[in-house]
């Protein structure tokens, strides 16, 4: 109710919230991302010409949810101003990034992957662009089939980091641990030794992950359910399906 009521500053925080309030919905239930698109471009609207303070954040939330949505095209549209520079460095490695997420949606390995290196290595990027450049580095890395190089990025940039503002993002450190656990599959998927150490890593995925972020556990819990098939633990698959179900019932990864 409160982003048609109050003042302006009041209604701007407002509908940007809702929208955000939506994209997260969304991640959950896919049912909501249209909801979310709609609710960041009526903020972009009205807010957009006088450069409030969200303004930026809006656009990175409505590429996000273009992303979700499949939308490639939009999603790199939302981008576009952001890309300009008008509104500083911080924002075009923001911007670069998202084109990277969504060209890594698409697989398309080679394009994102340089991305992503492109902010990883920029010494104005902050400590969250980089932990996230250097993960969907390694993300790609992963498509690419190459194991060992996936394994080493995330363990050197982000789980033995020394970066002590890297080392405390605990959904970085999630997506680490799913990331080398999916490398560990990946390399070796007949190994019963391998299989084991995959699934140990998708469990410190998930158990970091249950802090927070419901799509890294959805995941962590659906890769580890993977490997428990390959094993050919029927009773464990069972535990993990429930687990899946009723820890994250709303995920994609349950459907």
């Amino acid at each position: 109710s409160s982003t048609s009521q109050g003042d302006p500053r009041q209604r701007a925080n407002a509908k940007y919230l809702y929208g955000m309030a939506l994209l997260r919905w969304g991640e959950q239930d896919p049912v909501h991302l249209p909801e979310a698109v709609v609710a960041l471009g009526e903020y972009l609207s009205e807010f957009e010409q006088s450069r409030d303070y969200y303004v930026p954040h809006a656009r990175m939330a409505l590429a996000e949810a273009h992303r979700r949505s499949g939308n490639w095209t939009e999603a790199g549209q939302a981008l576009a101003v952001l890309s300009g520079g008008d509104l500083g460095k911080h924002w075009i490695l923001g911007a670069t990034l998202g084109k990277a997420e969504v060209l890594l949606a698409q697989d398309k390995w080679v394009e994102a992957r340089e991305l992503f290196s492109t902010v990883a290595n920029d010494s104005q990027a902050g400590a969250r662009l980089v932990a996230d450049a250097w993960l969907g580095y390694a993300t790609c890395q992963v498509g690419q089939k190459q194991w060992g190089s996936a394994t080493d990025t995330v363990r050197q940039k982000i789980l033995e980091t020394r970066d002590r503002n890297i080392e405390t993002m605990t959904s970085a450190r999630a997506r680490a641990w799913l990331i080398w656990g999916r490398a560990t599959q990946g390399k070796s998927p007949d190994d019963r030794a391998e299989l084991q150490w995959a699934m140990i890593r998708y469990f410190r995925a998930a158990v970091i992950a249950t802090a927070g972020d419901g799509e890294i556990l959805a995941e962590a819990l659906f890769r580890a359910k993977s490997a428990a098939k390959a094993l050919g633990q029927s009773d464990r698959v069972e535990e993990l399906t429930q687990r899946l179900q009723q820890l994250v019932p709303n995920s994609t990864w349950n459907r």
